[in-house]
């Protein structure tokens, strides 16, 4: 696809599990710049989700319509921040229905569980933006600074009144702090600098 787009340093964005996946891109080929948010190099699995999965695996239940509760107070009590409205939620949780192939929950467990990427880190040279929300209870905001540590040209951004998906939660400063990161890789700015310049604006 980079190829058909003739982009050869694409910005690379990654959330969630999907940190792993743009850390590991950004390790082996040529980016612009890295944008990682809800995750982080190391710790991505919550406690409560290797048992969860081992039963839907176990059992099928990805096989069947998902119980709804379940999902929803997951979302509620571990995902979004107690302030962001219902209707966001549910918007949320209709536009990403769970998987009913096994294989898709196959790959979490092969691929992401154990995952940790900390020891290769400085092989990021780009600008880069580590984005986490305070209220989120999957990934806690520490893996996130932790993370953020280790990245020669980063910058953490704590983006408050947010859980898991801040882009969704507040996406006019989620898109703000892209924009920095576009402004900085554009115009040589110092990317610190040009996050404040943003978000003064």
């Amino acid at each position: 696809m980079l190829d058909e787009l003739q982009i050869e340093r694409p910005i690379v964005h990654g959330h969630s599990y999907g940190t792993a996946v743009a850390i590991e891109y950004a390790k082996r080929h040529s980016t612009a710049g890295v944008v990682l948010h809800a995750g982080g190099d190391h710790d991505l699995t919550p406690a409560w989700e290797k048992p969860l999965l081992r039963l839907f695996l176990a059992l099928r239940l990805y096989r069947v319509p998902v119980n709804d509760g379940l999902v929803r107070q997951l979302a509620y009590t571990v995902g979004f921040h107690e302030e962001t409205s219902r209707a966001v939620v549910e918007d949320f949780l209709q536009s990403n229905p769970l998987p009913h192939r096994r294989s898709a929950w196959t790959t979490v467990t092969e691929a992401f569980w154990g995952y940790d990427g900390r020891s290769t880190m400085d092989r990021i040279d780009v600008p880069t933006l580590v984005i986490h929300g305070p209220a989120d209870g999957i990934v806690p905001v520490e893996v996130g600074r932790d993370t953020a540590s280790r990245i020669p040209n980063t910058v953490f951004c704590r983006l408050e009144r947010t859980g898991h998906v801040a882009m969704i939660e507040r996406p006019d400063a989620y898109n703000t702090l892209i924009q920095a990161l576009v402004n900085a890789i554009r115009e040589g700015y110092d990317l610190e600098t040009a996050v404040a310049r943003r978000l003064d604006d």
